[in-house]
């Protein structure tokens, strides 16, 4: 008898609090990291993907030792280059100790280095150039403390410190560690930092990341060299109980990971193969982080010349200052990751008078794939002739401001009061619409009721007007104002032909008032209350006259309902 011998492959499977979960497809990044025969571990990204640092003993002395490289497009890494000014220190070093910050321009790392405070402390370099960093220097206290503190990552807004703080650590791991934050109160100086909830220092924890969208947090537990990677997540009740990452965790070591902002994918570094490589895995939708837009730029004057300016970004919702950036003459670019789920007033005010600002809403809301844009703002010189838009005002009807608009507002008002004496036309436009026309009548037969208003004046005298084209015309409006003084209560009841009504003589008609008008007014009001001298301000409506684009569309009709200024 043959023995038929069958073989079934099955997917790697782990169970976790959702159940079975059905283990990622693995993909090694390229032998220009991954070099066979060497162990590459603890990867670390930039926000944008292109930057990263890793570990690895693909050197003459086969030392782990920090390296760089750049990813010049997908899956094209450069050769690594060795991160000089942290190798110095590498026999002190903690391993896998590492972050990259998400702007790429900061190494935060772990070191016994001469002159800490502790064992183990926290020390960053800054980036002076490609793959040259500033020498580093340790992040002080409160930070540091007498015990060992290590395996640091800064959010993505720069304003809060993930970090782990243990009883021991060696330069492999550490024991009795707890996941620790801290708040960033300015430049220099941070807040006393907290311990995370119980539910998550529930064990010995290592190698924290918190992701872009500044709310989902990534950590190992485990000890020797049994180690399972977490995530939990910050909502309005607090941190989320934490969840396996049974999609990659296996009963090998996984320890290390990070994920670019896109947040659909993770590199982490595990056995694989009998090597130690550094893998890129598919995030499975329910694990993934909220999505992002991610927002990089410069500002720059009419020159195209760096210029210092305060670059803001504002929650709507919530009525916080959310993120923010200086910008310098030295370097004016930024960089932000602004995640889903609310609505921002973005903007850009220079600290020098004499230019515009710059302003756009983001209704991230609904969001439902990562994106990036590139912004390059250039502030115009506030001369005579220089308009810009108010992208930010909204009206809530024709002559009443909503909440969003105070802060535009305000911007403007600051405009000028930094720059004394100047006048400026304030012209609303908007999309076609019906503007006068008494008696309009559409293809439909149907009156525009809203385009006219009827003042009652003497009856006696009467006028004819052809009402040939009235036979389906909603005319009830009209009743009250027209006939009441005739004893007449409806059309109907008019003994005369349809193709003629009279109308007292003397009814003054008239068409309704423009709203771009009564909105450019509501303006100046409020900026005369607000301290602005009357004299500066011309406000102006222009209903339909101005448009800059075609009426066809949503999407143009909403370019042509717009606030410019115009300095006069």
């Amino acid at each position: 008898m043959n023995k038929i011998r069958i073989f079934i492959i099955i997917s790697f499977l782990a169970f976790s609090v959702h159940g079975i979960i059905a283990q990622s497809p693995k993909s090694p990044l390229s032998r220009v990291i991954n070099v066979p025969g060497t162990a590459q571990i603890a990867p670390s990204l930039s926000g944008d993907g292109k930057h990263m640092i890793f570990t690895t003993t693909s050197n003459l002395k086969s030392e782990l030792l920090l390296f760089y490289s750049y990813q010049q497009r997908p899956g094209k890494w450069t050769q690594p280059e060795p991160v000089i000014a942290i190798n110095r220190s590498q026999k002190i070093n903690h391993l896998g100790g590492y972050s990259l910050s998400y702007d790429g321009n900061y190494i935060f790392f772990t070191s016994r280095k001469t002159y800490g405070i502790g064992k183990y402390d926290i020390w960053y370099c800054k980036k002076m150039g490609k793959n040259d960093w500033s020498v580093p220097a340790n992040l002080g206290k409160p930070i540091n403390s007498t015990q060992d503190d290590g395996c640091p990552s800064l959010s993505p807004d720069g304003k809060v410190l993930y970090f782990v703080r243990c009883q021991s650590m060696n330069q492999k791991e550490g024991s009795g560690c707890q996941l620790m934050m801290a708040k960033r109160k300015n430049q220099d100086y941070w807040s006393e930092p907290e311990a995370l909830p119980d539910h998550i220092n529930d064990g010995n924890i290592l190698s924290p990341k918190i992701l872009a969208d500044n709310q989902t947090l990534i950590y190992a537990k485990g000890q020797g060299d049994a180690w399972d990677l977490y995530q939990t997540r910050l909502t309005t009740d607090g941190w989320t109980n934490p969840v396996a990452l049974d999609y990659l965790n296996t009963t090998n070591e996984e320890r290390f990971a990070s994920v670019p902002a896109q947040g659909d994918v993770l590199y982490y570094s595990t056995n694989f193969k009998g090597t130690y490589d550094i893998i890129k895995t598919k995030i499975p939708e329910a694990y993934q982080p909220l999505k992002v837009v991610y927002l990089k730029g410069k500002v720059v004057d009419q020159q195209g010349l760096p210029l210092e300016a305060f670059v803001q970004i504002y929650d709507v919702e919530d009525k916080i200052l959310a993120q923010y950036q200086r910008t310098k003459q030295s370097d004016s670019g930024f960089e932000f990751y602004v995640p889903a789920g609310k609505t921002y007033d973005f903007s850009v005010v220079p600290l020098a008078p004499r230019h515009t600002f710059y302003s756009e809403i983001y209704d991230l809301r609904e969001l439902t794939v990562s994106s990036r844009k590139r912004l390059n703002i250039e502030l115009q010189n506030l001369n005579s002739g220089t308009s810009f838009p108010l992208q930010c005002l909204q009206f809530e009807n024709d002559s009443t401001l909503n909440s969003i608009s105070r802060l535009e507002l305000s911007r403007l008002i600051k405009l000028l009061k930094n720059n004394p004496g100047t006048q400026i036309e304030i012209a609303v436009h908007r999309d076609s619409w019906v503007a006068d026309s008494v008696l309009q009548v559409d293809e439909d037969s149907v009156l525009h009721q809203d385009t006219i208003r009827v003042f009652q004046a003497d009856a006696a005298n009467v006028v004819q007007v052809d009402t040939s084209a009235m036979l389906e015309t909603d005319t009830s409006f009209l009743e009250e104002s027209l006939l009441a003084k005739s004893g007449l209560l409806t059309l109907d009841s008019l003994q005369i032909p349809l193709d003629s009504l009279q109308i007292p003589k003397d009814t003054i008609v008239e068409p309704m008032p423009d709203p771009t008008e009564i909105q450019a007014q509501a303006i100046s009001r409020y900026l005369q209350e607000r301290g602005v001298p009357e004299y500066l301000l011309e406000p102006k409506g222009y209903a339909d006259s101005q448009p800059v684009a075609p009426n066809d569309t949503e999407e143009q009709r909403l370019l042509n309902r717009r606030v410019e200024v115009i300095v006069l």
